[in-house]
């Protein structure tokens, strides 16, 4: 009976301790849109623009927690998370059909400044299919900024 009391004294007082912060996100954040050209196996040669746009509650540190989501110059479309750690990108995203909804692609990157001064990256991926998977990569350059259109007064 005793252990039992104070075990549950001990579930008290834990659960009543804050939980403990995690350092704020102090990284470089990489969010933008990417104009990308990549090869693979199955498709050959392709273009697409992939979205990375930073979950600030979910980073911390070094580490930033992004929303990736892609689209393919013929309107394929995929939706997932990238983790990026100093300028290593790690991503896992889906296709958005019900056939390969369960089938996620994984890529690893490395991010890095172009001649231009824009981050580009350089991703290998792996997607998993019925015929045994399907290797390739992607290089994208991150689209200039806009100018801001002033509105008419």
């Amino acid at each position: 009976m005793k252990r039992l009391i104070s075990a549950t004294i001990s579930l008290f007082v834990f659960a009543a301790l804050p939980a403990v912060a995690q350092p704020a996100f102090n990284g470089i954040n990489y969010s933008g849109s990417y104009d990308c050209r990549g090869e693979n196996q199955q498709v050959g040669k392709y273009k697409l623009e992939v979205t990375l746009k930073l979950n600030l509650v979910s980073s911390t540190g070094r580490t930033g927690v992004y929303e990736y989501t892609a689209e393919t110059e013929n309107s394929v479309k995929f939706y997932g998370n990238a983790v990026i750690r100093g300028n290593q990108m790690a991503a896992s995203y889906v296709l958005d059909t019900s056939r390969r909804k369960d089938e996620p692609t994984t890529g690893l990157a490395t991010l890095k400044r172009d001649a231009s001064g824009r981050w580009s990256f350089l991703s290998h991926y792996f997607e998993p299919d019925d015929f045994g998977g399907n290797y390739g990569t992607e290089t994208c350059v991150m689209q200039k900024k806009k100018a801001a259109v002033k509105a008419a007064e």
